[in-house]
């Protein structure tokens, strides 16, 4: 049996000239950060969309369960250096779909 393949996605957290709402959804923050989702290559961070914790499920967790679906692989989820996860955002989506959040 084939080892099932699990694609890595990378977020941290910015500031984006002290921003006072989110840049996708427009929603105050209130001290809450930005996240950036991106991807590196050739060492370098390339960013694939912002959002704030009021519109992760829509802007981030979605687009992953769309895309893991047809593609039948898992994806990880990982904070740029190692730190821990937001709490809007879960640890793995499983080939089934499913989102785990970290307890």
């Amino acid at each position: 049996m084939a080892k099932p393949r699990v694609h890595n996605e990378w977020f941290r957290d910015i500031s984006l000239g002290n921003r006072k709402s989110c840049p996708t959804c427009k929603a105050k923050l209130f001290g809450q950060p930005i996240i950036s989702w991106g991807e590196y290559a050739n060492a370098k961070w390339y960013t694939v969309k912002h959002f704030c914790s009021q519109c992760a499920q829509e802007q981030c967790i979605v687009p992953l369960i769309e895309h893991v679906k047809p593609c039948g692989c898992g994806i990880d989820l990982n904070w740029k250096g190692g730190g821990r996860l937001p709490a809007c955002l879960p640890h793995h989506i499983t080939a089934d779909g499913v989102p785990e959040y970290s307890g």
